[in-house]
């Protein structure tokens, strides 16, 4: 019912990643980051605290749920030798969040988890 973690990453070494977050603060906001916990490189306005990675979040309440599965993609690519991340719900064509990355990372791996103690269950589509 909150916080959808979606890791990008080179290797399996998790010091540099990308981070997409959707539904965090519970279930409130959505963000783009580069690293764990890292600086925003997504296009959001609300702020959450002075660190950098509470800085640029975007509004998407109610945006998971807790009783039914709710789809959402995901697209990188370059544009100007800059990568860029859009984030979308399932059925739109248009993303809800982007980011973009001045010195990007090769992406290899993917994974996806939950914010600590929630319990989830995904359906992955590749």
């Amino acid at each position: 019912n909150t916080d959808v973690h979606v890791a990008l990453d080179r290797d399996l070494n998790p010091s540099d990643l990308y981070e997409i977050v959707i539904g965090g603060w519970d279930n409130t906001l959505s963000m783009i980051r580069r690293g764990k916990q890292g600086r925003s490189i997504s296009d959001g306005t609300i702020n959450k605290g002075s660190s950098p990675g509470q800085k640029g979040w975007t509004r998407t309440p109610g945006i998971v749920s807790p009783t039914e599965f709710r789809g959402f993609w995901i697209e990188t690519e370059m544009a100007n030798n800059k990568l860029v991340i859009k984030v979308g719900k399932f059925g739109q064509n248009y993303p809800f969040m982007t980011g973009t990355d001045e010195n990007p990372l090769p992406i290899n791996f993917a994974g996806i988890s939950s914010w600590y103690s929630t319990e989830a269950t995904y359906m992955v589509d590749s």
